[in-house]
């Protein structure tokens, strides 16, 4: 009780959100009990949690004879995966904030398939550690109906070419008074944003990858023998740039060529960067020293996602090619930063972008819908960066 008239605030997790709750009691043990047990990372374990709870309150509003995951057969996994392939966004949920321009459509097919997922592993663990008895084979009682799978795909996000120009074009040129401010100035040193900002652009990393980069991630070498970055005994050109990259979600650490601006970047950073305490790595369990880390923390997931990205910082509208574009509706500015690019003695942002790093552009054809133009061949040439080999020098070819 607080003071004696009312029960204490709930126990809240992430960005003050109340952790999610509801349905059956028994099945709510069971399913903390599996979170507490499972090597899963945290936010996996977070998103499977969240979605067993749902089939927690569809048992206790349909089938609360089925509250026990003792008491689960087939015939109760079939009833399961025919409710989910006929529910609606908001159907079962802790709380419908952010849905209410969605509540009431249909789940689409990866939501569907994510939840098929999350009680597939439930099931096939607790049978694994002989929580339950075998009564059926979660993988083929709870697979995904064949109607859900074929509408599964990659659905790649196209971006055009004089949005990405711009996106390149202000990274590049990016300067302190592009920096968000507070009454107290600038939070993060430019320095460190604007490496954060050139690996957005190009380390083709993940952000949590990004995030996680390590101090001492650049190396340099020429003819296989490694050199510092700022030597002048050979030019700039023939030295070759490796970035170590840590462990991912799909993948152990690997080495891959990088482009000699981001190792710059990252090498003016590093001179740099205060000393900082050692860091928790969330996917090898490691204490390690992280490269984008100030004032003993780590640098916030919301400013990479926020401020941390040229489009952001520039001030700029990047608008998603999945989204068909209406025939009333204009294409967005080339650029919001005209006067500087007048400086530069270029007013064309694409073709500002391919000065700035030639060897780094290449043309490939991209698939792209609703273009008034090449409509009859459907192919649209697209610019695109790649990274940069050992052994290129000219324009890239597979």
């Amino acid at each position: 009780m607080l003071l004696g008239f009312c029960d204490p605030p709930p126990t809240t997790t992430g960005r003050g959100t109340a952790r999610a709750a509801g349905g059956a009691q028994i099945w709510q043990r069971w399913v903390d009990r599996w979170y507490a047990t499972s090597t899963l990372t945290p936010r996996a374990r977070g998103n499977v949690r969240s979605r067993l709870l749902k089939v927690g309150r569809w048992i206790a509003a349909e089938h609360p004879d089925a509250a026990d995951p003792t008491a689960w057969t087939r015939q109760t996994c079939a009833t399961w995966v025919a409710a989910l392939d006929r529910m609606n966004v908001g159907d079962y949920v802790h709380r419908t904030t952010g849905l209410e321009e969605r509540i009431g459509k249909p789940l689409q097919a990866s939501t569907k398939d994510g939840h098929l997922a999350a009680i597939r592993r439930f099931f096939t663990d607790c049978q694994e550690w002989e929580w339950l008895p075998r009564r059926f084979d979660p993988g083929r009682a709870l697979a995904t109906p064949r109607s859900i799978t074929a509408l599964l795909g990659p659905n790649p996000r196209v971006i055009a070419d004089d949005i990405w120009a711009k996106l390149l074009w202000a990274g590049l040129n990016l300067s302190h008074a592009d920096l968000p401010e507070t009454q107290s100035g600038n939070f993060y040193p430019f320095e460190l944003v604007h490496a954060i900002t050139l690996s957005w652009l190009f380390s083709g990393l993940r952000s949590d990858e990004i995030a996680r980069l390590r101090v001492g991630c650049i190396r340099w070498q020429h003819d296989d023998t490694p050199i510092v970055g700022a030597s002048d005994q050979v030019l700039a050109r023939d030295a070759v740039c490796l970035l170590d990259v840590p462990a991912h979600k799909t993948g152990t650490a690997f080495t891959k060529p990088a482009d000699p601006i981001l190792g710059q970047a990252l090498d003016t950073w590093h001179t740099l960067r205060p000393s900082q305490p050692q860091f928790h790595d969330r996917r090898t369990g490691e204490r390690v020293d992280l490269l984008f880390a100030f004032r003993a923390r780590r640098v916030s997931s919301s400013f990479r996602h926020q401020h941390g990205h040229p489009d952001a910082l520039s001030q700029g509208r990047c608008p998603d090619r999945r989204r068909p574009r209406e025939h009333h509706q204009p294409p967005g500015p080339i650029d919001d930063r005209q006067p500087a690019l007048q400086r530069q003695g270029t007013d064309d942002p694409v073709r500002a972008a391919s000065l700035a790093r030639p060897p780094l552009t290449a043309i490939h054809p991209v698939l792209r819908k609703n273009q008034p133009h090449h409509a009859d061949a459907g192919l649209h040439r697209r610019r695109i960066l790649l990274p940069q080999r050992p052994h290129h020098r000219g324009p890239y070819r597979p």
